[in-house]
């Protein structure tokens, strides 16, 4: 795991940040959000048995930062995943739900 931002400070395209053949998560976080903590729990765990897999850490802070701007409307509510899969298509997910990243991963 990465950490591109801490203070919420902007980041630019993600999909100029992808790391080639590999799916990559960007994982849009704040300190203070506990739900964020149960998906950095799972992505954690699945990086630990999946090598094929990089993870970006991007700390929100608030949502009036640059980050939280940079992101525009699609950035409702925290967490926030971005999954680029290795062959670039991309899916993004808000709430903790496992179930869906998974699949977005490949796995069940």
């Amino acid at each position: 795991m990465v950490v591109l931002t801490e203070d919420g400070s902007a980041v630019g395209p993600l999909d100029k940040l992808r790391v080639a053949g590999k799916y990559t998560v960007f994982d849009v976080y704040a300190d203070w959000c506990g739900p964020c903590r149960v998906v950095d729990a799972k992505l954690r765990e699945t990086v630990a048995v999946r090598h094929d897999i990089a993870v970006r850490k991007l700390n929100l802070v608030r949502f009036d930062t640059p980050l939280a701007k940079e992101f525009g409307l699609s950035l409702t509510a925290l967490p926030h995943v971005v999954v680029f899969a290795p062959d670039g298509k991309r899916s993004e997910f808000t709430g903790s739900a496992w179930p869906p990243i998974a699949r977005a991963l490949g796995t069940r």
